[in-house]
């Protein structure tokens, strides 16, 4: 919950969480399915035009970060895992 809770964005003076950004991704931009904004955040991310790296949307690239850290966290349980299997 704090993870989520995490402030990754801030777009005219709004926090955007980590939550509300995967929210965004997923329900508005097309993760899962293109859809319109409902909550504040979402209209405020939709709204957000700046562009940065490859042609991606500030809101999306900035996922790449999280991603990375939620990978480095899962790492010691993937290599359990994998250690799990060979025994």
């Amino acid at each position: 919950d704090d993870f989520l809770k995490t402030t990754v964005l801030f777009v005219d003076t709004r926090r955007i969480t980590i939550g509300a950004l995967i929210t965004y991704a997923a329900n508005v931009a097309g993760g899962v399915h293109t859809g319109n904004p409902r909550t504040d955040e979402q209209k405020v991310l939709a709204n957000f035009r700046e562009v940065i790296a490859f042609d991606q949307p500030v809101q999306i690239a900035q996922l790449a970060s999280v991603i990375e850290v939620v990978l480095d966290a899962l790492e010691p349980l993937r290599q359990a895992v994998v250690d799990e299997q060979q025994r």
